[in-house]
């Protein structure tokens, strides 16, 4: 390992989030706020689609007749507030099965490169939905898992022999 070029990318990482000017600040206000609603709600969420308008209200200090759309920049935080610990134990629940069957379907394919798309997928989704900027990454990121999906039901179908779904 090349320890300096390990520090050069940890110094990169680190002015990606930090040289940001106010963003950074306001990032983290829209966390904070976030958690705030999530506290207020005795985790069992907010609602679909609340979180955005009341970020809204939070960062203006009022109504306007047309909202803005803030998300908290953070998927697991944004899903934590509109559904509460029952969206986040789904979604615990579906990410913990991918990656079961994605570890199960490398391994079963000798380690080949092209096997570990699903789990390379999945370990980027979780990445990079930390630090969502938008509603269009999101749907970026959904293909993705998609195409894990797709990916491990193909294997799975070809592994059974069937043609269908009723066939297994």
């Amino acid at each position: 390992m090349n320890f300096s070029a390990l520090s050069r990318l940890e110094q990169i990482i680190s002015t990606s989030f930090t040289d940001k000017g106010t963003s950074t600040l306001e990032r983290l206000q829209m966390y904070q706020a976030s958690w705030k609603f999530i506290q207020e709600s005795h985790y069992l969420g907010l609602g679909a689609g609340i979180l955005p308008i009341k970020l809204d209200n939070y960062m203006y200090g009022f109504e306007r007749l047309s909202d803005n759309y803030f998300a908290p920049h953070n998927y697991w935080l944004e899903a934590f507030a509109n559904g509460g610990m029952i969206a986040i134990l789904c979604i615990t629940s579906f990410f913990s099965y991918y990656f079961y069957t994605s570890i199960r379907y490398w391994v079963k394919q000798a380690c080949k490169a092209e096997a570990s798309v699903p789990l390379l997928i999945g370990v980027a989704f979780v990445g990079a939905s930390i630090a969502l900027s938008s509603t269009i990454d999101k749907r970026h990121l959904a293909i993705g898992i998609g195409i894990g999906i797709s990916i491990l039901n193909i294997y799975f179908f070809k592994k059974r022999k069937c043609q269908t779904y009723d066939d297994c």
